[in-house]
């Protein structure tokens, strides 16, 4: 075969392209300009809701149609930005707060709403129910989250504070009557040996429809000094023994070993702490020994352990 021949490329004519891409276009716009119904679906807005009331949870946000209409409308209704406004003026009551419409009776006004050239064929949804009551306001708490690590050696000294420690939220009284607190974001700090002064948000649920909270602005202290270890030597007392006997213990003291801010180490006495050993308890627990527990102890100090943890006795008779 002729090498001249295996270069030979085969040429389409232009007209002939022209041609096949006018009768493209032809076909389609034939085919487009023909009726046809296609399921549309569009976010609504409710207007003319009563103005005594607030919507308790969130309704439906998409209305589901079948539309009618040429191909080049229903294929522009994609491409729509369209809101479409349902009338909530005229509702009937289902129970106490607890109300629907009929979207059949608002087909008039959907189609006004509407492409010129589209009609509603059908609905996909028959009623539209709307949850209605007043609108409520409280005050609630607030938790802090405050997720820190310290330098070796320091700590907390004091209660985390918070400023304001409590806010007054607002909305719907069906949501609002569950809330009885509400959190703080989480402040997560490293290495921390300095008092922290930092700012939060208040965690809320953005789905509850009107709700809202007095403030936005939270403020969370808390003071961060260096720990050391203290330790004191205290006698206990003996609770719930019988009567008619003597009880002689070995030891007699304990010593309880805790920690505490340097500033505050000299406020911790021996009269700070409080520990009792229930005979009552070993007997019912048939125990040989009494068991320490510490039942007053200051706020201030932290890691607190008592040394020894069992206490070993004998019981004598009293003539």
């Amino acid at each position: 075969m002729n090498s001249k021949s295996k270069n030979k490329q085969i040429k389409i004519p232009p007209s002939l392209f022209i041609f096949t891409l006018i009768s493209f276009l032809f076909w389609m716009m034939l085919k487009l300009s023909k009726p046809y119904k296609e399921e549309h679906s569009f976010p609504v807005e409710y207007i003319n809701l009563p103005k005594d009331k607030l919507l308790q949870r969130e309704p439906v946000k998409q209305l589901k149609i079948i539309l009618k209409g040429s191909g080049f409308k229903l294929f522009g209704a994609k491409f729509s930005q369209l809101t479409i406004k349902l009338n909530a003026g005229s509702l009937k009551r289902k129970s106490n707060s607890d109300y629907y419409f009929l979207i059949q009776n608002q087909r008039e006004n959907i189609e006004n709403q509407l492409r010129s050239g589209l009609e509603v064929d059908r609905f996909l949804t028959d009623s539209i129910f709307l949850r209605l009551g007043y609108l409520s306001t409280k005050k609630v708490p607030l938790i802090p989250n405050l997720k820190t690590t310290y330098k070796v050696g320091f700590d907390l000294s004091d209660k985390i504070e918070i400023r304001p420690d409590s806010i007054f939220i607002s909305g719907p009284e069906e949501s609002i009557d569950s809330i009885t607190k509400l959190h703080l974001g989480a402040i997560d700090l490293k290495n921390v040996d300095k008092d922290i002064h930092e700012q939060a948000f208040v965690i809320y649920n953005h789905k509850i429809p009107n709700f809202t909270i007095d403030t936005t602005r939270i403020f969370v202290k808390a003071k961060v000094e260096k720990f050391t270890e203290g330790e004191v030597e205290i006698p206990f007392s003996l609770i719930n023994f019988p009567k008619d006997v003597e009880i002689n213990t070995f030891p007699k003291t304990v010593t309880i070993i805790y920690k505490v801010g340097l500033s505050n180490f000299n406020k911790v006495t021996t009269e700070s702490f409080n520990v009792t050993c229930d005979y009552q308890f070993s007997k019912n627990n048939k125990l040989s020994y009494l068991i320490p527990r510490l039942i007053k102890q200051p706020e201030l100090i932290k890691s607190v352990k008592i040394a020894p943890t069992k206490i070993d006795f004998l019981i004598q008779e009293i003539k």
